[in-house]
């Protein structure tokens, strides 16, 4: 963690922080983590919650509400 970031922590702005490590991997070099995640979405007119899928892969992020297994 470099001395921009600790200040922000220490000063509890974790947003900023945030936005420091997203711009960070998407502005280095280094290959970017792939990740897969479910998050619950819910639209601003209704008050029904929908469980989609989040997958961070090549710096690209994909939505999705239904998935399917692959192994290999």
């Amino acid at each position: 963690m470099n001395e921009e970031t600790q200040n922000l922590v220490e000063k509890g702005r974790r947003k900023e922080v945030a936005e420091l490590r997203h711009k960070s991997i998407l502005t280095s070099g280094d290959e970017c983590p792939t990740v897969f995640s479910h998050v619950w979405i819910r639209e601003a007119n209704k008050q029904v919650w929908t469980k989609s899928f989040l997958l961070l892969k090549d710096k690209k992020l994909y939505l999705s509400y239904k998935t399917q297994r692959s192994f290999g």
